[in-house]
């Protein structure tokens, strides 16, 4: 809770993950995948128990993998604070709208990607401490690299303007009564976003950037667990 403000976090994790099959145990998701032993997800939520604001987790997954992240991921790390699990949908847009469905009361939602997990508690914290001022704000990073678009035959066209460019990232917090105009909205006219700030987008709402970190990386490939066992080498080193 931030001020008398309630604040639920939905980690969508239904996906399987076909660029990960080779490494997944039984085939249930690449958020399953183990990463100095343990499941890849776990990382994701322990920053979010961690939280000081956040009251609820609810986890949207697979059907056939709840029994997996009760034995795996829940019950061993003792995440007493994620009271529900939910069955995911088709898309991963309606993942999260079945999370959505499943808050009972919040005034603040967060919306995170399962596999990323290096995401900072500090930046869940101040993520949400901007949302409660402003309604709605992402993290996001600035491109490394210059970005160029291109023209029909994929020629140069010319180059961006890096300084007004951003990759955003997940979380992503909404008032609740906004992201639930911008589920309603997406219902009704067939519209599939590639995250729920383009929803929100949609309805005409104003969305606040906030400066988050590289190293918050979504796990997509084989090639990603490499970074990701650099990552956590670090982190284990610096508790020594």
């Amino acid at each position: 809770m931030i001020g008398q403000k309630t604040v639920s976090a939905i980690i969508p994790s239904a996906g399987v993950g076909k660029r990960m099959r080779d490494v997944v145990p039984g085939g249930v998701g690449k958020q399953f995948v183990s990463v100095h032993n343990r499941p890849l997800i776990s990382y994701t939520l322990e920053k979010f128990v961690k939280s000081t604001y956040v009251d609820e987790i609810i986890v949207v997954c697979a059907a056939e993998a709840i029994s997996y992240m009760k034995k795996e991921v829940l019950n061993p790390n003792h995440f007493s604070r994620i009271i529900r699990i939910v069955v995911g949908g088709k898309e991963r847009q309606d993942s999260v709208y079945e999370g959505f469905k499943a808050i009972e009361h919040a005034d603040i939602v967060l919306v995170h990607d399962g596999v990323r997990p290096f995401v900072r508690t500090s930046r869940i914290d101040q993520l949400i401490e901007v949302c409660s001022t402003v309604g709605a704000a992402v993290l996001a990073v600035r491109p490394k690299d210059t970005v160029k678009s291109q023209d029909n035959e994929r020629y140069i066209e010319k180059t961006l303007d890096r300084s007004t460019l951003w990759n955003i990232q997940t979380p992503q917090a909404f008032d609740y009564e906004i992201l639930k105009e911008a589920y309603e909205y997406a219902n009704r006219s067939g519209f599939y976003g590639t995250d729920e700030a383009m929803l929100v987008e949609k309805i005409g709402r104003r969305i606040k950037l906030v400066e988050g970190d590289y190293e918050n990386i979504k796990i997509t490939t084989p090639d990603d667990l490499n970074y990701a066992e650099f990552i956590l080498a670090n982190e284990l080193k610096q508790l020594v």
